[in-house]
């Protein structure tokens, strides 16, 4: 189920394995407040997998737990290695379960997660675009990924090197991007991070 230590420093891990023992205590009403949620959203591939599951008993039986949802993954192929530990990995999920009053915030996490590594990856996949000089086709692929629903709205943004300016007078040094004060500047390992801080360290100065 994940160590303890883990848990506690990988709130993702945690929203996930939250929503799931809500989900194998009371899937129906778990399924209506997780409404939108799709297992390509779960990070570990196991939980992806059980939510399959779930959503597939409950259309079929109307419900399910612990038990029949282990047998519907045992059917469709999945051992007891890719299920975390099997049929005790699912009950310990519903036995640490705190109901499922906090779902869908466990749910907006667990997409907000999943969103921010879609975007990753198609940063990566834009770096040889830009290279290559196809830049009306990195930014339009750029453009799709961030459509972002109400919440993430104004949280992930494009800013292009034409768009930022340096705004001496006001609060902000880079306007719309870098204001006064602390800043994090978060990004896969070589996403390019070192080079995006010193280029805009370059036009402040």
């Amino acid at each position: 189920m994940g160590s303890p230590e883990r848990v506690a420093t990988d709130p993702l891990l945690a929203a996930e394995q939250a929503v799931l023992g809500a989900a194998l205590n009371d899937p129906v009403a778990t399924l209506q407040a997780a409404a939108g949620l799709t297992p390509g959203e779960f990070r570990e591939p196991a939980h992806a997998a059980i939510w399959y599951a779930i959503r597939d008993e409950v259309d079929e039986a109307g419900s399910g737990d612990a038990v029949t949802i282990y047998e519907r993954l045992r059917r469709t192929g999945h051992s007891d290695a890719e299920l975390l530990g099997g049929l005790s990995y699912l009950v310990r999920l519903a036995g640490a379960s705190l109901g499922g009053a906090l779902v869908p915030r466990y749910v907006e996490t667990i997409a907000t997660a999943a969103r921010c590594r879609d975007l990753l990856a198609r940063m990566r996949d834009a770096a040889p675009m830009l290279r290559r000089g196809e830049e009306a086709e990195a930014r339009a692929m750029m453009a799709e990924a961030l459509a972002a629903p109400a919440q993430m709205a104004g949280a992930l943004r494009t800013i292009w090197p034409e768009e930022s300016k340096p705004e001496l007078a006001g609060r902000y040094l880079i306007k719309g991007l870098l204001a006064p004060g602390a800043a994090l500047l978060f990004g896969a390992s070589n996403s390019g991070k070192t080079a995006i801080g010193c280029d805009i360290a370059h036009h402040v100065a």
